[in-house]
């Protein structure tokens, strides 16, 4: 009797284990995000992304596609595609299906801060692989098959077609990759929107500056000036953040790009720190 009940038990055990291994495998494919050509529609991919990190970088996309997904890849977590930082090629899988009776094209937002080499496919449902961005760390801006501030890609579904999207990047920098995908009318409008708020926070900022600097000037004189260059960088550092300075100001100088981010905001530190030390004369007291 004890034999009998041991054997079920066992293979209680391992029916339990079956079924864990199954759902675990079940957890690591991630769903498809359905896309509708007849409206305006604005999805975040993130929930519908995988994700794999090559430490060694050995892995190219015929090695990708030749595995499952489930077996390298697994949900991004908490719907965020981030790898925190490393030296790594990080790896992101996204299937897209057009779920109406007509073909339909959407933009593929994939921003990411700085990349040494960013490259985008789109995988059709019989294998065959097409390139829609093969992006370097010292592109000009002009690379860009979208001219625009942020990144993104040119997706065309026919009806009921479904793809697969496949991203991978290489950065020294943050790994965060924000993915959405937005119908052309909705990427447009959207953006149109944060550059008008943008352009007018940036020109209040301007104005109260300019106001403020010829107030101190009539009190304090040329340490005004200081204060006056502080609020110019603060300027110059918000539309670098957001993209402008790439795309208006110096949309060849890729390296300049990288790393003026840190410099506009170092100098904003240091002028301000230095018209603090002016007005109150630091040194004397």
């Amino acid at each position: 009797m004890r034999v009998v009940l041991l054997s079920l038990r066992l293979l209680s055990a391992v029916v339990l284990l079956a079924f864990s291994s199954l759902a675990a495998m079940a957890d690591t494919t991630c769903p498809t995000a359905q896309l509708n050509a007849g409206k305006d529609i604005q999805i975040d991919l993130g929930p519908f992304a995988c994700v794999y990190e090559d430490q060694d970088r050995a892995l190219g996309i015929a090695d990708i596609l030749s595995e499952p997904q489930s077996v390298l890849f697994e949900p991004a977590n908490n719907g965020l595609v981030d790898f925190s930082f490393g030296s790594a090629r990080f790896w992101v899988r996204v299937r897209l299906h057009n779920a109406d009776d007509t073909p339909g094209t959407w933009w593929i937002t994939h921003d990411i801060p700085s990349a040494d080499l960013l490259r985008v496919r789109q995988v059709t449902a019989d294998g065959s692989i097409s390139e829609l961005l093969n992006l370097k760390g010292d592109a000009p801006f002009t690379a860009r098959p979208i001219p625009h501030r942020h990144l993104a890609s040119s997706v065309s579904l026919a009806a009921d077609e479904t793809v697969e999207l496949v991203f991978d990047y290489v950065t020294g920098q943050g790994t965060q990759m924000p993915l959405m995908a937005e119908s052309v009318a909705s990427f447009v409008k959207r953006t149109q929107n944060e550059t008008a708020s943008h352009l007018t926070l940036i020109a209040i900022l301007l104005g109260m500056g300019i106001i403020s600097t010829l107030y101190f000037y009539s009190l304090e004189g040329p340490p005004a000036l200081i204060y006056g260059a502080y609020v110019v960088s603060v300027a110059l550092w918000l539309g670098h953040m957001e993209g402008y300075g790439f795309q208006f100001l110096y949309p060849n100088a890729t390296k300049f790009n990288t790393y003026a981010y840190p410099m506009v905001g170092f100098s904003s530190f240091a002028l301000g720190i230095l018209f603090v030390a002016r007005l109150t004369r630091t040194r004397q007291h």
